[in-house]
């Protein structure tokens, strides 16, 4: 509304929201064609499968342009990165310029441009386009991968169902794990987490089977298996990929990492199209 000369504007309070009228709908109306300003532009980088520090020594630092306000965001294993002009053809650029270091620098780790999207969405838009179906065998995670799989509407489409293999016994009965490599490598080892993933895809009769096994605390460590200790395996009809990492924090903050970045892969091997 106007009054006295003045516009009074009123905006929601959800963040994502608030953002994305201020950058699509009010910067644009307030600053078009006003002092020889141009069209302001923005950017928006979703990032998973990294941390805010990581992000920020492959960017070089933060960045830091003339007439560009940047912003960065982080979550658990996400981190969010903005940028917008001030309308300027300089500073225009400048937005431009970051978004191409973005893309040759991080990549690999962006899976969305856009505020109004999550990785679960974009990992559900992709099985359903390349008709892919995946299943889950979870151990530290306790079914957090699966749920987090099936919050995105219609997932029946290609999320064909999980286990939660929380005991030893569980990955034997219910999995398939052989006993003789439980006692060999123990149950949080990179090939009980591989045997996982590729027997819950067959099992289920999946494209894709997800294993995870790891140490969430705050017992269960050992000196050659520390606290946060995570396996996750990716497994397609032609080839497993495992990566191995060690969380830093409690319980609850492991588990939810270890989820993230078991989507974050499941995106990467979704992407490259490599079973």
């Amino acid at each position: 509304m106007e009054t006295q000369g003045r516009k009074i504007i009123s905006l929601p309070g959800v963040a994502r929201e608030f953002e994305t009228m201020i950058q699509g709908e009010i910067m644009p109306k307030l600053f078009l064609k006003r002092g020889g300003l141009s069209r302001p532009v923005s950017l928006t980088a979703m990032a998973a499968g990294i941390s805010e520090l990581e992000f920020l020594k492959r960017l070089g630092g933060a960045p830091r342009e003339k007439f560009v306000d940047c912003g960065i965001y982080p979550g658990l294993g996400e981190v969010r990165f903005t940028a917008a002009s001030k309308g300027s053809k300089e500073s225009n650029q400048a937005v431009s310029r970051l978004k191409e270091k973005i893309k040759k620098k991080l990549g690999s780790y962006v899976y969305a441009w856009n505020l109004n999207t999550s990785l679960e969405q974009e990992i559900a838009k992709l099985l359903v386009k390349k008709h892919h179906t995946v299943s889950c065998a979870e151990s530290c995670t306790g079914g957090h991968v699966s749920e987090l799989l099936t919050q995105t509407p219609g997932s029946s489409k290609y999320f064909l169902g999980g286990v939660v293999a929380y005991a030893d016994a569980v990955k034997e009965q219910s999995v398939g794990i052989p006993h003789g490599i439980m006692h060999r490598h123990g149950a949080v080892s990179r090939e009980v987490g591989e045997e996982m993933a590729q027997r819950i895809r067959r099992r289920m009769c999946s494209s894709i089977g997800i294993g995870i096994t790891g140490i969430a605390g705050p017992s269960g460590a050992t000196k050659t298996k520390p606290l946060g200790l995570v396996y996750i395996s990716i497994a397609g009809a032609k080839r497993v990929e495992t990566r191995k990492f060690v969380f830093k924090g409690n319980r609850e903050r492991i588990r939810k990492l270890a989820a993230k970045y078991a989507l974050y892969l499941l995106w990467l091997k979704i992407r490259s199209g490599s079973f």
